[in-house]
């Protein structure tokens, strides 16, 4: 599908009509009274990961998100890992024998290797615990409120953050905040076997800040008034 934009219940159809949606039902998302998207994907005793690195995306899991979002545009999959190569850019802030990023990159400072509202989609599942930053050698991992700052830079008004966690990651999305940069229009939890982590997708779209909104109608105003 190319890049146009769809709104919560025509993705919830798109889900409902792909391989997923006519093979497991039940994980079909609804819409709630809140107007945000919910669902429960239980992915089963499934050990595999897309490359057997630690920590990378179980296996469907990006074919299941993408029956939900599938609109072609700019994507980035932001902490790549072992990502492969594909139609997207691949951002890590290491690179060895199993990553190989397009981009290296802190992903506190996003805006300094991309232009503004570069992306209209961010696949984001950073380290969860200094166990996990350990493991993949980055260290602590870095503050959810300062990455989104970074994205709310390079991600377009309208597109989205699929971020995946083990708790909800903070950010500027509070309603009636002036300087509201994010809505959270859906959760999905995910289930995978024994032994393993309940996870949170959390959905996020890019809103314009209502005081930026503002001061670029007073300047739409002003330049209307001068040469009138």
């Amino acid at each position: 599908m190319r890049g146009g934009r769809m709104n919560l219940r025509e993705r919830v159809e798109h889900y409902r009509a792909s391989e997923f949606g006519r093979r497991f039902p039940a994980s079909i998302p609804f819409v709630a009274a809140d107007e945000r998207l919910y669902a429960t994907w239980i992915l089963g005793n499934d050990y595999r990961s897309i490359t057997g690195f630690h920590g990378s995306y179980p296996p469907a899991y990006l074919r299941r998100m993408a029956a939900l979002f599938p609109e072609d545009v700019p994507t980035m999959h932001l902490f790549a890992g072992s990502l492969p190569q594909g139609p997207y850019v691949r951002v890590d802030s290491k690179r060895d024998e199993q990553r190989s990023p397009d981009v290296l990159a802190d992903a506190r400072e996003l805006g300094k290797h991309f232009a503004p509202r570069t992306f209209r989609k961010v696949y984001a599942d950073p380290p969860y615990t200094k166990e996990d930053g350990h493991i993949y050698g980055t260290g602590a991992p870095p503050r959810p409120k300062l990455v989104f700052a970074e994205l709310a830079k390079v991600v377009d008004v309208g597109g989205h953050v699929i971020w995946m966690d083990t708790t909800h990651p903070m950010c500027r999305s509070a309603e009636g905040n002036p300087d509201r940069e994010w809505s959270l229009i859906g959760a999905i939890t995910l289930i995978r076997s024994s032994n393993h982590r309940y996870r949170v997708v959390s959905l996020w779209e890019r809103v314009e800040p209502t005081r930026r909104a503002a001061a670029v109608a007073a300047e739409e105003d002003a330049a209307c008034s001068s040469t009138s």
